[in-house]
């Protein structure tokens, strides 16, 4: 099967660069309460300082964050302890629950401190979805890797795939009766291109 080199590079640049340029674009100018975008972000950042603080903590050796289709993400330089790497995927989620805790008693009070809350509590479940990319899937893996269990991470990949078709599927479903899901089916079909490039890597190659 001959597959045309130039349009995996394209798909590749656009889920690598372009979409995640565009997505803070469009995250910033998409909400009708333009408060409900700085939120976002602002829970997105404490997310990143919760993985950070982690990082400093431990001294381990990372590279710098990348923009990502669903986010930021940070790219390693070399594999740390099991036990490091599994800290540093956790701090993030750890950090947007703090928050959500610590504004709980002020709910209701402030729509603004509720909704800060609410979006730092779904970050931080989302993040836990054990999804390549995710922190949830990063913690999982590592588990995996501390007992020798190849098998384990095996299955994982497969489950990523499977959660990811299923959301792009969901979201499919969402934009055509409902005309919306157009973020979850841009995230996740991006994530999709890109698992079936790496499959198919050494054929295409």
């Amino acid at each position: 099967m001959i597959v045309n080199k130039t349009v995996y590079k394209f798909l590749l640049h656009l889920g690598n660069e372009i979409l995640p340029a565009l997505f803070w674009v469009l995250l910033l100018f998409g909400f009708d309460k333009p408060y409900v975008a700085i939120i976002t972000l602002l829970s997105a950042l404490l997310h990143e300082l919760g993985h950070y603080a982690a990082i400093n903590a431990t001294k381990c050796d990372t590279g710098a964050p990348l923009g990502h289709f669903s986010g930021f993400r940070i790219r390693e330089k070399r594999l740390n302890s099991y036990m490091q790497e599994i800290l540093i995927f956790a701090s993030g989620p750890i950090a947007n629950l703090a928050v959500f805790f610590l504004l709980l008693p002020f709910f209701g009070a402030s729509g603004y401190l509720t909704t800060l809350g609410l979006v730092n509590l779904a970050t931080a479940l989302s993040n836990l979805l054990p999804i390549k990319g995710y922190d949830g899937y990063g913690i999982i893996r590592e588990i995996f890797r501390m007992r020798g269990c190849d098998g384990g991470v095996r299955f994982l990949d497969s489950l990523s795939f499977a959660l990811s078709s299923l959301f792009a599927i969901v979201a499919l479903y969402f934009m055509y009766y409902h005309d919306f899901g157009y973020w979850i089916y841009g995230v996740f079909g991006v994530m999709i291109i890109t698992e079936i490039h790496k499959t198919l890597k050494n054929d295409v190659f």
